[in-house]
């Protein structure tokens, strides 16, 4: 049974240092992921600000172009008014 010992004392002076560097090394590449983690969250974030800005902009262009709109048409029929008006005054 000496020799089982031994054995194992062997493997567990070896293997118990190379471990605790692995388990190191697995904390450290843990932990750059929980801080790209946390930078997609700040992203996502900016993203969504931007497409509320941008879903806010869209509307006032829309709201901007709908009442130009309105404003040529009435011009446009009052020139047509004018024009109906000019041709019964001959």
């Amino acid at each position: 049974m000496g020799a089982i010992e031994d054995t194992r004392k062997i493997l567990q002076d070896f293997m118990a240092p190379e471990l605790r560097g692995i388990q190191a090394r697995l904390d450290a590449i843990d932990q750059r992921f929980v801080t790209i983690d946390q930078r997609f969250v700040i992203v996502e974030q900016r993203f969504a600000a931007l497409e509320h800005k941008m879903a806010d902009d869209n509307a006032e262009l829309l709201r901007t172009l709908d009442f130009t709109l309105r404003k040529i048409s009435l011009r446009i029929e009052m020139a047509r008014e004018e024009q109906g008006r000019r041709s019964r005054a001959r």
